[in-house]
């Protein structure tokens, strides 16, 4: 695992091997969600909710973004990568929450331009009650866009005021972007 582009280019990601600790999203899928999204992800507030190794905050950091906050109730992971970047200016951009991701969502003050979810695969509710509360707490800025990750066999649908933009398939992996209905 590795950041694919940008200013930490090459950086290995360190992540947990056990699969029910950490999943951490795919090199090919990261590419293909990045290449998509890429022309939104400078200067953007990015939110990376269940952020596990940080992968997909990380890829957010070095393509731009403006702000990465992370949240994440074990981001032991996280933290071992937020030192293996050299860049001070980078690191200034990052925020670290160690807490309940629905807490944060209650409670946040910031409005953010993208937000990447990735809850556990075996906890599919947590898709339903975060989204949920993305949209009661109204985290999500106007043209934002909510992006799920999650497995093949579980749909992530319309609703709470969020609309399915695009589905992408990569395997049992599946990318799904929802944006505020208008």
């Amino acid at each position: 695992m590795r950041i694919i582009a940008g200013k930490c280019k090459g950086l290995n990601i360190v992540f947990s091997k056990d699969k029910k600790q950490v999943r951490p999203t795919q090199d090919r899928v990261r590419e293909a969600l990045f290449s998509i999204i890429q022309s939104k992800v400078v200067d953007a507030n990015f939110l990376d909710l269940f952020c596990g190794s940080g992968g997909v905050g990380l890829e957010a950091l070095s393509r731009d973004a403006n702000e990465v906050v992370f949240v994440d109730s074990r981001p032991e992971f996280l933290q071992k990568n937020l030192v293996l970047i050299k860049d001070d200016k980078l690191k200034d951009k990052v925020s670290v929450i160690k807490g309940n991701v629905l807490k944060y969502i209650k409670y946040s003050e910031n409005k953010f331009d993208i937000i990447f979810l990735d809850p556990p695969w075996d906890k599919p509710q947590l898709y339903v009650d975060s989204l949920k509360a993305i949209s009661e707490f109204d985290i999500l800025m106007a043209d934002g866009l909510v992006i799920c990750e999650h497995e093949k066999k579980y749909e992530i649908k319309s609703q709470f005021g969020l609309k399915i933009d695009a589905t992408y398939n990569y395997g049992g992996t599946v990318i799904s972007i929802l944006t505020k209905e208008k």
